[in-house]
């Protein structure tokens, strides 16, 4: 699992973030690159295909209860021909 995303900061020197905060931007586009794939469907599709395809085994001692559903995956989600 990646803990950390690099980025530069303000200052232009780089930093590690993570946590939920800076997860929902990239989740964000997972979502829009998804729904670019599959035109028909729902913005709730969209997110069970995320929350289905998310992936557990990248986590050391995972738990639901501390990590959710998982890491999110954008080539389990755009893996499907379609999605219900």
């Amino acid at each position: 699992m990646q803990n950390q995303f690099l980025v530069v900061g303000v200052d232009g020197n780089q930093t590690g973030l993570y946590g939920t905060s800076f997860a929902a931007p990239v989740v964000s586009g997972y979502a829009a690159i998804v729904g670019s794939k599959f035109t028909r469907a729902t913005a709730s599709q969209i997110s069970n295909q995320l929350l289905n395809t998310a992936r557990q085994d990248t986590i050391a001692n995972y738990s639901a209860a501390l990590h959710g559903r998982g890491e999110a995956s954008l080539s389990r989600a755009l893996a499907p021909l379609s999605i219900k």
